[in-house]
């Protein structure tokens, strides 16, 4: 029934429709291997941290915390220490005390 010039002509027409399918994959993959290769030599441009160094700088900046706190808490401990043997050092002088002060 069928003709096999019509049979000829559809199998040459899906051979080519095949071979345009394989090759548009081909010219994709290429395009995304060009692109990210154009992306990475941007970015490389852009003087970027490593995620090795921002990891680096995560951890030194949590430990200055660290340090900075047990300061703070130092600090706090000396100044209840001298505010409970003195409560008049931590006081300011009064003005009058001052101005006697200034005049000898």
């Amino acid at each position: 029934m069928t003709n096999p010039a019509w049979q000829k002509l559809f199998e040459d027409a899906s051979k080519l429709f095949g071979s345009a399918l394989s090759s548009a994959g081909t010219v994709r993959q290429e395009a995304e291997q060009r692109f990210k290769q154009h992306l990475q030599d941007w970015l490389a441009g852009l003087d970027l941290p490593t995620r090795e160094e921002v990891d680096l700088l995560r951890a030194m900046l949590a430990e200055s915390r660290q340090q900075q706190l047990a300061l703070l808490h130092r600090i706090e401990a000396l100044e209840g220490k001298g505010e409970s043997k003195s409560p008049a050092a931590s006081k300011p002088a009064s003005t009058s005390a001052k101005k006697t002060a200034e005049k000898k």
